[in-house]
């Protein structure tokens, strides 16, 4: 599942991207922060030209759902910088 961070006036949300096909990279937008939440690992990517508040949503959301929902013992975060 692929969701995108989403930053407003005192809110946060977690809207899932819609895709088709094989995910690529032409679906990553540089403004914004990803997860890709593969159930034994977790992948946070971040936009280059992402701001400081969105990177911080996201390594903050990525714990969580670390966290939140059973995963295997194994199961790590991985962070990648565009």
């Amino acid at each position: 599942i692929l969701y995108r961070i989403k930053v407003g006036m005192g809110s946060m949300e977690l809207p899932q991207v819609e895709f088709k096909g094989a995910l690529t990279q032409k679906l990553l937008h540089s403004e914004y922060v990803y997860i890709l939440d593969c159930t034994s690992d977790l992948f946070l990517w971040m936009g280059k030209k992402a701001n400081r508040l969105l990177k911080l949503a996201g390594q903050k959301v990525t714990n969580e759902l670390l966290e939140m929902i059973r995963r295997p013992d194994y199961a790590t975060i991985l962070r990648e910088n565009e």
